[in-house]
């Protein structure tokens, strides 16, 4: 109910693999990531009741509805992922 409670995860996070990226992008989110480059794990927290969530769930259910839509939306995820490649 309190997202930054998550925040005091961040060390067990570190320590078993995944990478901290805060809110990346979207206010009250905290995304956690493992994998590298070739990530694996992607969570995402929000506090409960925040409006992110309903968006997230309505993609994740089409795509998976829908599997030639989510090969042509991880095609462009993965052709824009190399045109706009940086670092942190």
């Amino acid at each position: 109910k309190d997202i930054y409670r998550i925040d005091s995860y961040n060390t067990y996070m570190d320590r078993v693999g995944y990478d901290i990226a805060g809110e990346w992008g979207i206010e009250g989110r905290r995304l956690f990531r493992k994998g590298g480059v070739n990530r694996s794990h992607h969570i995402h927290v929000y506090q409960y009741g925040n409006p992110q969530i309903d968006r997230h769930l309505i993609l994740r259910d089409y795509l998976l509805q829908h599997s030639s839509e989510a090969a042509q939306y991880s095609a462009f995820k993965e052709k824009i992922a190399k045109r706009y490649t940086y670092t942190l």
